[in-house]
């Protein structure tokens, strides 16, 4: 009888955990997105769509870094909603927008009593509603170091403990991460624990900066274009603006001004219609690099190459070994030659880099099969450039 009692209330708690999941859903706690939803064209993002794909199919965690305003969230429904898990919870959070002890009692539940203002009867936790489902923890460097112990034992033990409780609650629960900061350097400084992001990063995913996205640029432009119900068009000016843009923000920051130039009710859109804050970004010289005696154009070079600036270089390299023979090169001469020393470049890559050098006005694109040419301006950035770096 005892026994029977003791299944009958098991099978009570399994409803009542069910009926609360059914809840969550009901509520939001679901992925909306696919890979299918995940706009773009170009090899770098086609390469980290793929990889996430492969990831979704296990169980493992899952750590997406990139800047902000890359869809790391998008990304993180994806691999939720292609994985085994998609009929139960997707539920985010950020880490870096809770205060600490409010956290600890969101993810891990209370017990009746466990601190003043505790809900009578207790709270589950996140992971207990996520059970058999995902969570994201966006932004996870902000987790202290107290709450990254204890999400620790989650992940290598599967196990959960309320705030004041004593009871081991068993949670299969798959943890996606994400971080727009480099968790390697904060491990290398003691704010992270190693042992947690070894943990965390057992399968990589980094999503590229819009800036290395060459044409997907536009072709983002024209979906939030569509979205917002307008038809204006970008003036050739406009348009190259765009596409030499810094994009700190990424694709948010694309998005933010479609729907401010929505708003401008024209059809013809110019440079000088471009918001202050478009205009300080791409005209004004990085602070982090004045002083150091580069010009402008080395300048903007440098930050829009990034960590790419040796295949910039190289490029460009090409592209002056061409000037001083008096011929143009094209982008399959460029891949053979970078082939050759043992680089790889693909010719997307080089065409994305081209059509940037085109933008800063340091080469000429010619149409056709024309190839491509330095000019003064080109030369004098890279013979500047190389000697330093």
């Amino acid at each position: 009888m005892g026994s029977f009692a003791t299944i009958q209330r098991f099978t009570e708690e399994e409803t009542k955990q069910h009926n609360l999941r059914i809840q969550l859903l009901n509520k939001g706690h679901k992925a909306k997105y696919r890979f299918e939803d995940i706009i773009g064209k170009s090899e770098v993002i086609i390469r980290s769509k793929s990889i996430a794909e492969k990831m979704a199919r296990t169980n493992s965690s899952v750590l997406i870094t990139g800047e902000s305003g890359t869809g790391k969230e998008l990304f993180a429904q994806a691999i939720h909603n292609s994985s085994s898990r998609k009929e139960y919870p997707f539920i985010a959070i950020n880490c870096a927008a809770m205060p600490d002890n409010l956290m600890e009692s969101e993810l891990f539940g209370y017990e009746d009593g466990a601190f003043t203002g505790a809900r009578k009867g207790g709270k589950l936790g996140l992971f207990e509603f996520a059970h058999k489902g995902t969570i994201f923890l966006d932004e996870v460097e902000g987790m202290s170091p107290a709450l990254q112990i204890k999400l620790l034992r989650v992940i290598q033990e599967g196990e959960v403990m309320r705030v004041g409780g004593n009871k081991i609650i068993t949670v299969d629960v798959r943890i996606v991460a994400a971080s727009n900061e480099s968790l390697d350097e904060l491990v290398a400084s003691g704010t992270f624990r190693k042992d947690l992001y070894y943990r965390l990063n057992t399968l990589p995913v980094q999503l590229p900066p819009l800036r290395d996205r060459g044409d997907d640029i536009m072709l983002l432009f024209n979906v939030f274009r569509e979205e917002f119900g307008v038809s204006f068009e970008l003036s050739p000016n406009a348009e190259k603006a765009f596409m030499t843009h810094i994009w700190n923000g990424n694709i948010r920051e694309l998005r933010n001004y479609v729907e401010y130039l929505a708003y401008l009710d024209k059809k013809i859109i110019d440079c000088e219609d471009l918001p202050q804050s478009f205009h300080s970004c791409i005209s004004k010289p990085n602070k982090a690099l004045s002083g150091t005696g580069e010009s402008y154009e080395s300048e903007l070079l440098l930050r829009i190459a990034g960590n790419r600036l040796d295949d910039y270089l190289f490029v460009l390299e090409c592209l002056n070994e061409a000037y001083a023979k008096h011929e143009t090169i094209g982008r399959n001469s460029i891949a053979e030659r970078a082939d050759s020393m043992g680089i790889y470049l693909s010719q997307q890559e080089i065409r994305d880099i081209l059509n940037k050098l085109d933008g800063l006005s340091l080469i000429k694109i010619s149409k056709g099969r024309g190839g491509s040419k330095i000019n003064s301006k080109g030369i004098s950035v890279f013979n500047e450039m190389r000697n330093k770096y």
